[in-house]
């Protein structure tokens, strides 16, 4: 008889596997429970994920892939990824391990990970932001509608300035620099950068100039609902903060 498969590490149907990577003599780093909804999926029985080797500070869970930030901040990603979410070039739109996400330049460190609705926004401590994803609606920021399977250095208005915070809000992207000022860019439909402009797709960043005379503390999500159905309204905080996170 067949011995039963252990529950804490079947990985579910049609997802990227979360099963141990057995290295020899290693015991598997236990990373973090996952369930929920997923997808078009809901998992109830909580599954382990034991796939990446040391500790994880966050984790982006897509349709069909993970990306996990590591304590030192490397990223690693592996499942299955047609739009380049898995940043892992075109060679790699397919990857049951993780694998590590290779920046343009050396020494990256990234501090926080954001993801939209098919696209990520990567913040280094250096205060740079690196893109990559689908860019249907310029939600890159890098000048063109060009999808990126790799991370790309997000420029034009950012390029002198050091960014402490990144938001992604379904196909829009946003920043906050140290000095308070908001910049967005992406998916413009009906004005809801909030740039106060009818351009429809927004290709670079563009300074909120609407709250030029503000300092801005941080920026949050929230979503909302109502007779109306769901939304996502994002807030500003200035003077003490604002509400927590």
């Amino acid at each position: 008889r067949p011995e039963a498969a252990d529950p804490k590490s079947r990985a579910p149907p049609d997802r990227p596997s979360i099963a141990p990577r057995m290295a020899t003599g290693t015991p598997p780093t236990q990373n973090f429970w996952l369930w929920g909804t997923w997808g078009k999926r809901k998992i109830s029985a909580p599954f382990l994920t034991q796939k990446v080797e040391g500790n994880i500070r966050d984790v982006v869970i897509g349709q069909s892939f993970i990306i996990a930030l590591q304590e030192d901040g490397a990223l690693v990603s592996w499942g299955e990824d047609k739009s380049g979410c898995l940043g892992l070039g075109t060679d790699f739109t397919i990857c049951q391990e993780p694998r590590k996400i290779v920046f343009p330049e050396a020494g990256v460190k990234v501090v926080d990970i954001q993801y939209g609705k098919r696209h990520l926004v990567a913040l280094t401590s250096d205060g740079k932001v690196y893109t990559w994803g689908d860019n249907t609606g310029g939600q890159l920021g890098l000048g063109d509608m060009q999808t990126r399977f790799e991370p790309a250095v997000v420029e034009g208005g950012l390029a002198n300035s050091t960014v402490v915070q990144v938001l992604a809000v379904d196909s829009m992207s946003y920043a906050l620099t140290n000095q308070g000022v908001v910049y967005a860019w992406g998916d413009n439909k009906d004005g809801s950068l909030g740039l106060e402009h009818d351009t429809a797709k927004v290709l670079r960043p563009e300074p909120v100039m609407r709250m030029q005379e503000t300092q801005v503390k941080k920026l949050l999500v929230k979503e909302c609902g109502g007779s109306g159905g769901k939304g996502k309204t994002i807030i500003a905080c200035v003077g003490g903060g604002g509400p927590p996170a």
